[in-house]
């Protein structure tokens, strides 16, 4: 009691630096404390008449809870936090930030900080993902809970065989003991596996509905989104980390229900064999407690680190198959092997701090045990000889504390992978409830849409470069059914206001309307099936000719298709080809040449029928050939509707309706070909005569 005191005074008055210094020697003496209670106990048990004095119980639970009360203030004092677990996820965060500086900037580190869940609030969370398929999980539980049950009889049912057989009892005694065993075990079996099978299929149904949730929460997130989060870390996510959710939380979960189950069935019978046996037994479990605790919390940090290690690796990979042929045109396979192999060591070296530490708790476990199961087996000898306990009692006990034993021991390593999960899942648990900073459900009107496009005011910087201004006060009109041209030098906006215009970030400043209604007011696919993009590197898919043309279109007919391909300037070499629209386009197009994906690509815009069509310098990259043909292409498509270039080559926009200049994110000039060339001293003017000298 004056320990204690002394100790609360010290958590008082002390610096926190100062009882981070001494937390390890208050752990200690705790346990000591705990320890101490429980064999002096058992010393007053030796003394006759000693054990039935209310004084002596007082004594021994008053200095049980001094020893808790003491590690329990201590702790609180450090750490600012019942048992430290918050204090230990700083630590975590601090160690994650640092290993990741070079793939995460401060803001996905804040954003991921805000979105970090404590640790029961995440095991929630989790659990409500599993409970989808709570009708498998309850009959396996209430099947666990079965074998439980049965298991808890092996013991018993040991100790009366063995004693059978020392006894010398007759056969037929011998024969039904035995019998009594194994039916048990046969009976066990087959309840073990009809449990297994409800399991295996509710983490089956889990994994795809994580898998599927995970996809569409990506799917929905803002274009900013994925100019900050690598391709290969969001697959890593998908196909690796969400795995660790229907895996590893239900199998603890029943490691938990068996344990607590077991615990508790067992811990009685050991009380009612004996109190002294069970009392020995007893004072190593703050030891086992805190080991496994602390383990589990340096399990949890190390998973996340090597989660984002392998999220790491994973995205080279995919980045280097994705660009093999740069790869290989620059000979680059040994650099890039290299580049691997070295992110694959940091797997390594992770993996093998985890089995170093894992090597370090077994010794503590086993050896705690070991103490544990010697002072049992030699104290349980006493009792026998002095008479106070028969050998079946002893070879009972023996067999319920090895099962009890076992219990924690697979209770230890269910907290520890359970932490494990935990680290693995906090990214994919983060990414699952992000809310994206443009909904695309905030929409919901469908206005008629005749494609006169507004900027008012507009200022922008985008997400990664917060501080530098792309657009700055842009006012510009998109007039409807008239064809407008971006011109200007590369990085002064005009890529930055088609962005705008296809809604994919929203503005700092500033609004942007479509026939006078705001775009994020309007509905998404709505929204996008008025609107087209052919890009200067299209992106097609790996499916075929058709599929890609009636991309986002499941309404579209053959018919349609086929109209759109002879407008494009597809059908022509489409009709060559051995399967027709049926061929196989590869990966990204890989199949077709840049003038085949560009009129692909039209196609693909124009059977949407869009009120606005935006082309973002879609021949610059295509020879005079191939040019001159997608070329036809777009003057067809560009009838009645608004149509906005941008383009690097002035001679293939002379005869739009409007030339807009655009200037260091403004609009420096704006007026026809023949309007902007008269003024000399004008940036047009400028553009044309730099080109009209390079040619």
């Amino acid at each position: 009691m004056i320990t204690l005191i002394v100790c609360i005074l010290v958590a008082k008055y002390s610096s926190k630096k100062t009882l981070e210094k001494l937390d390890p020697v208050v752990t200690t003496i705790s346990i000591l404390f705990y320890g101490y209670s429980l064999v002096k106990f058992l010393v007053f048990d030796e003394n006759a008449g000693y054990i039935y004095y209310p004084g002596v119980y007082i004594n021994v639970v008053s200095s049980i809870l001094c020893s808790t009360l003491l590690y329990v203030i201590v702790k609180k004092s450090v750490i600012g936090k019942k048992f430290g677990y918050e204090q230990l996820e700083n630590e975590d965060e601090e160690s994650t930030t640092t290993e990741n500086t070079d793939s995460e900037n401060e803001e996905d580190k804040k954003e991921e900080d805000e979105a970090r869940l404590p640790l029961f609030q995440h095991i929630w969370l989790i659990a409500k993902i599993c409970g989808k398929q709570w009708r498998f999980y309850t009959v396996s539980y209430v099947l666990l809970l079965v074998v439980c049950g049965l298991t808890l009889m092996d013991p018993w049912l040991y100790g009366t065989m063995i004693n059978v057989i020392v006894q010398q009892h007759k056969f037929t005694e011998v024969a039904l003991s035995i019998a009594y065993l194994y039916g048990l075990w046969v009976i066990i079996s087959f309840v073990s596996a009809a449990k297994s099978f409800a399991m295996g299929i509710a983490q089956n149904r889990t994994s795809c509905q994580v898998r599927i949730a995970l996809f569409n929460a990506l799917l929905k997130q803002e274009i900013a989104f994925f100019d900050t989060n690598k391709t290969g870390q969001l697959m890593s996510r998908i196909t690796h980390d969400s795995g660790s959710i229907s895996e590893s939380l239900p199998k603890n979960f029943e490691t938990a229900t068996k344990s607590i189950v077991t615990v508790c069935g067992t811990v009685p019978i050991m009380l009612y064999l004996s109190w002294r046996l069970t009392t020995i037994a007893f004072i190593s479990f703050p030891l086992f407690w805190l080991s496994t605790k602390y383990y589990g919390l340096f399990t949890e940090k190390l998973s996340e680190i090597e989660t984002n290690t392998t999220a790491r690796s994973n995205e080279t990979v995919q980045e280097v198959f994705s660009a093999i042929r740069t790869v290989r045109s620059f000979a680059a396979e040994k650099m890039e092997m290299n580049n691997y192999k070295g992110k694959t060591d940091e797997c390594y070296k992770i993996g093998r701090k985890s089995v170093l530490f894992k090597s370090i708790f077994d010794v503590i476990w086993s050896m705690c045990w070991i103490v544990m199961g010697f002072a049992v087996f030699t104290y349980g000898a006493y009792l026998a000889d002095t008479g106070r306990m028969s050998s079946k009692t002893i070879l009972s006990f023996i067999f319920y504390h090895y099962n009890l034993i076992n219990t924690l021991n697979s209770f230890s390593n269910m907290f520890t992978d359970l932490m494990k999960t935990i680290g693995s899942s906090r990214k994919v648990i983060s990414l699952l409830h992000r809310a994206p900073l443009i909904d695309l459900e905030q929409g919901n009107l469908e206005p008629e849409i005749s494609g006169e496009i507004a900027f008012e005011e507009v200022d922008f910087s985008y997400p990664t470069r917060k501080n530098t201004d792309v657009l700055k006060g842009l006012n510009l009109v998109f007039e409807p059914g008239k064809t407008t041209a971006l011109v200007g030098h590369s990085g002064n906006g005009k890529t930055t206001i088609v962005s705008l215009i296809q809604h994919y970030y929203e503005p700092k400043n500033g609004r942007i309307s479509i026939d006078g209604v705001p775009v994020q007011n309007i509905r998404h696919e709505y929204y996008h099936k008025k609107i087209a993009l052919v890009a200067q590197e299209p992106t097609l898919f790996s499916g075929t000719i058709r599929d890609n043309i009636l991309y986002g279109m499941e309404e579209a007919t053959e018919d349609d298709m086929l109209r759109v391909s002879k407008l494009a300037n597809v059908d022509p070499f489409v009709s060559k080809l051995e399967k027709g629209y049926d061929t196989l386009c590869g990966e990204k197009g890989v199949q077709m040449s840049g003038g085949q994906k560009q009129r692909i690509a039209i196609a693909r815009a124009l059977i949407r029928d869009p009120s606005v069509l935006i082309l973002d310098e879609a021949t610059s990259a295509l020879d005079t050939e191939s040019e001159a043909e997608v070329q036809e292409a777009l003057n067809r498509c560009a009838t009645d509707r608004t149509v906005i270039v941008i383009a690097h080559r002035l001679s293939t926009v002379r005869k739009a309706d409007r030339i807009a200049v655009v200037q260091k994110g403004q609009i420096v000039e704006i007026g026809t070909h023949d309007e902007l060339i008269k003024n000399s001293d004008g940036a047009y003017y400028k553009l044309v005569s730099k080109q009209a000298d390079l040619s």
